[in-house]
């Protein structure tokens, strides 16, 4: 309505933005829902991570948002749980997390990473990780550094092949 056009998506989230509209376009409600999970777990980290350190209008909008994401983080998960149902379906959501962590892992190579974002990274991570495994959908522990990027895109490549 304003006449604001957004032309491109910079940062470590462009890459599963991508994946995401990847998905939404080709009518994959799972991927949608996986992708849609990780950017509100993600989200919501951030959320967490930056509320201790603003101000009272900030905290004010932080709460606001994070309690949108959370509703919607729910409904997320709800559609993950009954894909997971299967087991047809579990595998199948486990190879859509596999494209979406390749994408993620990628964030420890990036030589602008702001402070707190592989902290933000790992805290995402271990929830999405956390949700996801009480529907029998097992991730491997992953910590993001910078230091053991390599390592750590490594053994996850290996552990889900």
């Amino acid at each position: 309505r304003k006449g604001i056009e957004v032309t491109a998506l910079k940062g470590p989230l462009s890459g599963v933005y991508d994946l995401t509209e990847e998905y939404v376009n080709a009518r994959d409600w799972a991927g949608s829902m996986v992708g849609a999970a990780v950017i509100e777990h993600i989200s919501t980290a951030a959320a967490v991570l930056l509320y201790s350190s603003a101000d009272e209008g900030t905290r004010i909008v932080l709460k606001k948002i994070t309690g949108d994401d959370l509703g919607h983080l729910n409904f997320d998960l709800e559609q993950i749980e009954k894909v997971a149902e299967t087991r047809e379906g579990r595998r199948r959501l486990l190879q859509i997390h596999g494209r979406f962590l390749k994408v993620v892992l990628e964030w420890p190579f990036r030589k602008d990473l702001l402070d707190g974002e592989l902290e933000l990274l790992n805290d995402a991570y271990e929830i999405h990780r956390g949700k996801l495994a009480k529907f029998g959908i097992d991730l491997p522990a992953i910590t993001f550094e910078n230091s053991l990027a390599f390592k750590l895109k490594k053994m996850f490549l290996q552990t889900i092949s």
